[in-house]
């Protein structure tokens, strides 16, 4: 099942305070793309009065509006407030993240493993230097994931899944070869459930292991999703009944129905039945 990850504007203290009636694995406020700049002061302000939970992440105003420098003043303020989870927008360069650690990180005794960070690619040259920021991230990095909207205006075209099959598998292979979360892009459909349950299951099955979302509608369809069929979860509980008390060592092949089940599906068999067990039943 993909990880729900919740955008609540902050500047929105009715959104806030219906937080608590939602189960999101992640909630992220925010105080960028949703926010004015004249509207960053009062969103503190929102923030203050939560009472901040270990699944709450903050996406804060990054680069200043002025002079395109790290915000260090605002993200101290928010450190202040209580956030060390923090979703990080318009990452570009390995730089970025360095001038994050020495100028923000460095200065507070906190060890720098209690912050958590998502790192957002929505540029072109961010994408073409993501395996460096991965690789030498002065920081630990807990997720990366696309901003797809302002990456598609960058590029220039047009925001479809066949335009963005190329950054998505991209940052899919880093995330996988360095073993740090990956997160599908936002979706603007809230209202039309069978595109949206589609587009859940195509994040599914490329292996991303979240996805950003910004309405409960979009919160209740991805919880209710069903990402295998019948067909797919009768084979895998047929070979695992096969399989399960086998030493894998030892397992050659399966044939069921007329297909051959080897070890290299064994992992994809287990992840059906652990879905199948703990989701497909609610």
């Amino acid at each position: 099942m993909l990880n729900s990850y919740l955008f609540i504007p902050a500047n929105k203290q009715h959104f806030i305070n219906k937080v608590n009636l939602l189960n999101a694995d992640y909630f992220i406020f925010d105080v960028e793309e949703s926010v004015s700049y004249s509207e960053q002061i009062s969103c503190i302000e929102n923030l203050k009065k939560i009472d901040l939970k270990s699944n709450y992440f903050i996406r804060p105003p990054l680069f200043s509006a002025a002079d395109g420098k790290i915000n260090t003043v605002f993200i101290h303020n928010l450190i202040e407030i209580g956030f060390l989870n923090f979703v990080l927008p318009k990452i570009t360069e390995l730089s970025e993240l360095i001038l994050i650690k020495n100028l923000v990180l460095d200065k507070y005794s906190v060890e720098s493993k209690q912050f958590r960070f998502i790192v957002l690619i929505e540029n072109p040259m961010g994408l073409l230097n993501l395996l460096s920021i991965v690789r030498n991230s002065p920081i630990v990095i807990d997720s990366i994931g696309i901003g797809s909207h302002d990456y598609c205006n960058a590029m220039g075209m047009q925001h479809t899944a066949q335009n963005l099959y190329f950054a998505k598998h991209s940052l899919l292979n880093i995330g996988k070869a360095f073993n740090i979360n990956t997160i599908d892009t936002v979706s603007t459909i809230f209202n039309d459930e069978i595109s949206f349950e589609q587009e859940c299951k195509d994040a599914y099955s490329m292996g991303f292991d979240g996805k950003f979302l910004i309405h409960p509608n979009q919160l209740k369809v991805l919880q209710n999703t069903k990402y295998y069929t019948v067909q797919e979860i009768d084979e895998a509980l047929k070979v695992y009944e096969k399989m399960k008390n086998i030493d894998v060592n030892d397992f050659s092949i399966v044939e069921i129905n007329g297909k051959i089940f080897e070890r290299p599906h064994l992992k994809r068999i287990l992840k059906i039945v652990k879905w199948k067990n703990n989701y497909d039943s609610k």
